[in-house]
């Protein structure tokens, strides 16, 4: 379980919540039209790789795969 870290404001003591930071990948064609596609028909499984900081990994990966099979 991951331990979550506070910052005091006033009275309240907010948590800290930024998603994982990824190294960006500049994407192509393929990552691109998956990443729009994800956004537009798979909200969750979009909303769980950007949350998780595996998105960048995952649209890296489609691109990899589609210029494989483009070769």
């Amino acid at each position: 379980m991951t331990e979550i870290t506070y910052t005091r404001q006033g009275d309240y003591n907010l948590p800290n919540l930024l998603p994982p930071q990824e190294e960006p990948v500049p994407h192509g064609k393929y990552a691109l039209l998956r990443k729009k596609f994800l956004k537009e028909h798979r909200r969750v499984t979009y909303t769980n790789l950007l949350t998780s900081g595996k998105l960048n990994s995952h649209l890296a990966e489609i691109q990899q795969t589609a210029q494989r099979r483009m070769e």
